[in-house]
């Protein structure tokens, strides 16, 4: 009788042994669970921190690029706009030029007239 009892009470040992060495496996495997839950959730969190990132470079890229365009209009429009006034004062230095060659022209005309008028009348004055 002793002795069934003392197997009986080993055998409630094991089992208290196994059932405890059950629970530690099963409280391991939920810690890892846990763990793969939280590294998974921080992967998915960084590729989120990337995207945003990439979304904010590509952004800023492209306001460098539409400020470079804005920058290259500037610099066409400032030069057709010096262009126009180059053109426009060299049509204003050509006709001052060709007002004062026409003056001058008039004026030697003028003489000429004024002298072609002085010798006729001198030869009229003679004739008579």
């Amino acid at each position: 009788e002793a002795t069934r009892a003392r197997e009986a009470e080993a055998m409630r040992a094991r089992e208290a042994e196994v059932r405890a060495e059950m629970d530690r496996a099963k409280a391991e495997a939920a810690e890892a669970r846990a763990e793969v839950e939280r590294a998974r959730v921080e992967a998915k969190n960084e590729r989120a921190r990337a995207e945003a990132a990439a979304r904010e470079e590509k952004a800023a890229a492209v306001a460098r690029e539409q400020a470079a365009a804005e920058d290259r209009a500037r610099v066409e429009r400032a030069a057709a706009e010096k262009r126009r006034a180059d053109d426009a004062a060299a049509r204003a230095e050509t006709e001052a030029k060709l007002r004062a060659e026409a003056e001058a022209k008039a004026q030697r005309d003028a003489a000429a007239a004024d002298r072609a008028e002085r010798a006729r009348a001198e030869a009229e004055q003679q004739a008579r």
